[in-house]
């Protein structure tokens, strides 16, 4: 008998093993699979994701996820620039191995901070059970929020412009679904998250928002708003 329950949970363990075989002998992770040198970006990102993982209950090695952490905290020590450190201190503190002081110092320089870094501290402070710092990092991203009428509905659009310097984080799709998901974490009624969304299934092309990284924010975006949407209930009786 097929369960896809069963096979769902067997395709997920087996990415999970194929991500954990592709680390570098310096504890990071390449786009390109095994390389010489790791990119701190992906290996970040596959850190957050092997932290949530093992949380969830999925078989992640120790080793792995250990040799990851220490390969951030040697990247973060060498890190010059805040939006490297926000999204190194985001990925500890997924993994529930981050330092407060080092987010407090980043915290400080809020108002310097480009919008990719400003959605992760939001993040940052819901995960570490801050809601009031939460609150008003997520403020200051919605006031940056760039509004436009949509010509055919005439609804309100909202997104957020492209302020980064580093590949791993350029582009108004991309920048735009890590604000939302930043907004929609924190405060998830609010009307920016509707408009954002909108924004974001505008520009949606039949390969879905042009690259697997733009997929991959928009899809974590979208599954958060989805979970902590109200949909209008049923106006229709059925008799049978």
């Amino acid at each position: 008998q097929f369960h896809t329950d069963d096979f769902a949970g067997q395709v997920r363990q087996a990415l999970l093993n194929d991500i954990q075989q592709r680390q570098n002998p310096d504890g990071g992770w390449n786009w390109a699979g095994l390389a010489a040198q790791s990119d701190l970006f992906v290996s970040a990102d596959a850190v957050s994701l092997l932290a949530e993982a093992n949380r969830l209950g999925w078989r992640v090695r120790p080793d792995v996820l250990q040799n990851g952490l220490n390969y951030l905290k040697r990247e973060f020590q060498s890190a010059a620039e805040n939006e490297i450190k926000t999204y190194l201190l985001y990925a500890l503190t997924v993994a529930g191995d981050v330092d407060f002081a080092h987010v407090n110092r980043v915290y400080r320089e809020r108002n310097s901070l480009r919008t990719g870094s400003l959605a992760l501290l939001a993040l940052m402070f819901h995960r570490l059970n801050r809601p009031e710092l939460a609150a008003e990092i997520n403020g200051m991203l919605t006031a940056r929020a760039t509004r436009q009428t949509d010509s055919a509905t005439g609804a309100t659009l909202a997104f957020w412009p492209s302020d980064s310097p580093f590949r791993w984080l350029e582009g108004d799709i991309e920048t735009t679904a890590l604000a939302l998901l930043a907004a929609q974490t924190v405060a998830p009624q609010a009307d920016v998250t509707t408009q954002a969304m909108e924004w974001l299934n505008a520009q949606r092309a039949w390969i879905g928002w042009g690259s697997t990284r733009a997929n991959a924010r928009v899809a974590a975006a979208l599954f958060q708003y989805l979970t902590a949407a109200r949909f209008a209930e049923d106006r229709y009786t059925l008799d049978i």
